[in-house]
């Protein structure tokens, strides 16, 4: 019947090992009965149905329901008090003609001589059996391959995992290394540039004092009312108080330098000529 509703291959031999291991389980059940039938879909595949009814306290083994479910399309065990059903069944291909004088036909040929022996079907399923079973082994070994693939890839990221790690590690420890000797340049810089103003402070205050009293005396001896002195001693006088006035503006310079990097420098507006 399966041959005759197109069923072929792998599929053929899911719903033959299946049909045969639940029959295998129920046999000798009160009431035992098998029915088959091709059920045409409605806006859906055909199905290859079977329903298995029975009475008694008997049931199918679990791990032929298993096989069931994971071999078949459609897998239902339903118990009462009435009696058992389960009802298996597995998607016919698109390609077959299903109308009424084609399920006729069928019927026909299964209730007639049959012209395949049961040495011939046994045969053939082995045949198919044999196949799976090899398909089963390629797919087996090719998995073992792609499982020796991926662990020599992740043995190859485990190990360059390893290497940056430790580069990283590395790096991370010349930056740190890196950071503390820019942290110890910086207090040195910072510590010098301290000393440098307070350096520029001390001798601006230190040279004021002496200069203002360079300057205020040679102004004193170019006053009017000074003693008399000859026009040499006037314009060294004069070079004297010049260089002095030259010498407080740098001091006052220096002063304002050291306010400013202290931040103590205040600023005043003052008219400029731009010209």
């Amino acid at each position: 019947m399966t041959r005759a509703l197109g069923l072929e291959g792998h599929e053929r031999v899911r719903v033959v090992t299946v049909l045969s291991e639940v029959a295998r389980d129920l046999l000798g059940s009160p009431e035992f009965r098998v029915l088959l039938r091709a059920a045409p879909g409605s806006g859906q595949a055909a199905h290859l149905v079977a329903r298995f009814t029975w009475s008694g306290a008997r049931r199918p083994d679990a791990s032929t329901l298993r096989a069931a479910e994971r071999l078949l399309d459609r897998c239902t065990y339903t118990t009462s008090e009435e009696g058992n059903t389960l009802t298996v069944g597995q998607r016919l291909p698109s390609s077959q003609d299903l109308s009424r004088e084609r399920l006729e036909r069928i019927r026909e040929q299964l209730h007639g001589p049959s012209e395949f022996s049961m040495t011939e079907e046994l045969r053939s399923q082995n045949r198919l059996l044999l196949q799976a079973l090899e398909e089963s082994r390629a797919q087996k070994e090719e998995l073992q391959r792609l499982n020796a693939e991926l662990e020599e890839t992740n043995k190859g990221v485990v190990a360059l995992y390893s290497e940056l790690s430790a580069e990283l590690e590395e790096t991370n420890t010349g930056v740190v290394a890196l950071y503390a000797e820019l942290e110890d340049k910086s207090r040195q810089l910072r510590l010098a540039s301290e000393a440098k103003t307070r350096f520029w402070a001390n001798v601006s205050h230190e040279l004021r004092a002496p200069v203002n009293s360079v300057i205020a005396l040679a102004r004193l001896l170019l006053a009017p009312d000074a003693d008399p002195t000859t026009e040499e001693q006037r314009q060294q006088l004069s070079l004297i108080a010049g260089s002095g006035s030259t010498l407080l503006a740098l001091v006052e310079e220096l002063l304002d330098v050291a306010k400013a990097e202290s931040g103590r420098l205040e600023p005043s507006a003052v008219d400029t000529d731009l010209r």
